[in-house]
């Protein structure tokens, strides 16, 4: 509609210079050497007539011509430089015009751009090695979709009424895929998804460390997370609606694992101030989601124990293979075998050693077991 608006107006404009053509000689009685007498449209039908002034001034106003004829005196030359003046300026007004109307099309992707421009420049300022550039490009991709809005301030220019529909909205995957909002009263939902903030992490990225002081809450939008040890055990993954790091809002301890992102992953954050001040208001609530922390706890330290013990006796069996292998080599060795097994033919080895072989085995295998239960 605002391109329709400006070519109107350039019509317009058109419209006056061609009267004013028309209008001079006019005023003049129409001398013999004027346009209007050369071209015999003294006497024509007025149709006419306006049709040749019209397309005189526009060839004039676009610079690609004087007409049927070239101004003979005076004051058809002053008319066409003012016809030309006119034209260059609505030329010019034209161009710039439709170029800010085009732009103003896609806003949020000329900012995202420019963005991009920015930090591009600042990693060349900082001269970022090559892989982590492509991280932070990625990063913008995936948050950003090629858009760039101001949300926070898009959403402080609504009502409050108006603003928490939006956020409901913007949160209604994450509200039905979460337990604990499923099932909560629908006023702490409303509270606590006007205080969440959005983050986006990275394949890879830490986003909570084990043995740090825990200052926020996540629930997973999109994406899955790993559950790891801090020797690099994995012990549960989460997916869409699971949420972690509540224990150490609820309870003052460090945090109990790494929770490290397996893929792109969309998580709201909540902090512990306000974490803290909607559960004051809800109690009951309080005391659930305090009970599923404990449950999850108990269990993340259990499966974090069971992996421990495991990892010591994998490392058990392995030192007890290796000392049972240099037994086994010290008995073969009384018996004058080699325990390579480098014979070509097994059943002729067991034809010209077959008691041996078989107590040395015997020995290594009750060996190896005998110090297992020891241990």
């Amino acid at each position: 509609m605002r391109i329709l608006n400006l070519v109107c107006i350039v019509l317009l404009i058109c419209h006056w210079d061609g009267c004013l053509l028309w209008f001079v000689p006019m005023l003049q009685d129409f001398p013999v050497d004027c346009w209007i007498k050369l071209e015999n449209l003294e006497h024509a039908h007025w149709t006419v007539q306006y049709t040749m002034s019209l397309f005189r001034a526009l060839s004039q106003m676009l610079s690609i011509g004087y007409g049927r004829n070239t101004p003979t005196n005076t004051v058809d030359v002053w008319l066409t430089m003012v016809s030309m003046l006119i034209g260059s300026t609505c030329y010019a007004l034209f161009v710039g015009h439709a170029t800010t109307l085009i732009q103003s099309f896609d806003t949020s992707k000329r900012h995202y751009r420019e963005k991009l421009k920015q930090i591009e420049e600042y990693m060349n300022y900082r001269k970022l090695p090559l892989h982590l550039r492509k991280r932070v490009n990625k990063y913008f991709e995936f948050k950003y979709q090629g858009k760039m809005f101001d949300e926070k301030n898009i959403l402080e220019e609504f009502n409050e009424c108006l603003k928490q529909e939006v956020l409901n909205y913007n949160c209604r995957s994450l509200v039905a895929s979460t337990n604990l909002f499923s099932e909560a009263n629908p006023n702490f939902v409303n509270e606590v998804i006007s205080k969440l903030q959005f983050e986006v992490f990275q394949p890879d990225d830490v986003i909570v460390k084990q043995n740090s002081i825990g200052t926020k809450m996540y629930f997973i939008q999109e994406g899955w997370v790993d559950v790891v040890t801090e020797c690099g055990t994995k012990v549960a993954r989460l997916k869409e609606g699971a949420y972690f790091g509540e224990i150490c809002l609820l309870k003052t301890e460090k945090r109990v694992a790494n929770v490290v992102a397996v893929t792109f992953c969309n998580v709201f954050s909540l902090s512990s101030k306000h974490f803290k001040s909607v559960l004051a208001h809800y109690p009951e609530t309080k005391s659930r989601l305090l009970s599923v922390a404990k449950q999850r706890l108990q269990s993340l330290r259990r499966k974090i124990k069971q992996n421990e013990t495991k990892s010591k006796i994998d490392i058990l069996c392995e030192d007890e293979d290796k000392n049972n292998d240099e037994e086994d080599d010290d008995n073969c060795d009384e018996y004058g075998l080699s325990c390579q097994y480098n014979v070509s033919n097994d059943d002729e080895y067991d034809d010209v050693y077959p008691m041996q072989r078989t107590k040395t085995a015997d020995h290594c295998i009750s060996n190896k077991y005998k110090s297992l239960e020891e241990k």
